[in-house]
């Protein structure tokens, strides 16, 4: 894909995959509970949907800081201005880029929290 199809393509399709994205555990789930017998498939999917909302809420918490927590030194949009704190094993003379997690956007609060930081964590 070129960069002008890519700035011309309509958001409606990023959203489609986005939401379609989300459908992915719960076919992993059915999936996995197919062959079980009733109530053992009932309280495994129940388990399984459990464990999707830890890990959710685990991400919101702390995953999305570590992974995204220094985008704004690489893309350099309005709306990522408040993620450029990363933290790197290689000292200042090495120059930015080096960051190997992220420092900030910690459970998407603060005050440089903008609808582009919620659209990156909700893809």
């Amino acid at each position: 894909m070129t960069t002008t199809a890519a700035a011309t393509t309509p958001i409606f399709w990023y959203i489609l995959a986005a939401a379609l994205a989300l459908l992915v555990p719960a076919g992993l789930i059915l999936i996995g509970v197919s062959g079980l017998p009733g109530q053992q498939a009932w309280d495994s999917a129940l388990g399984a949907l459990g464990a999707v909302g830890v890990v959710a809420a685990v991400y919101w918490m702390f995953g999305f800081a570590l992974q995204f927590g220094g985008i704004g030194l690489v893309y350099p949009q309005p709306g990522l201005r408040a993620l450029v704190w990363e933290w790197s094993p290689l000292s200042a003379d090495w120059g930015m880029g080096w960051g190997m997690a992220g420092l900030s956007g910690w459970m998407l609060s603060g005050a440089g929290v903008t609808a582009l930081t919620y659209g990156l964590f909700l893809s």
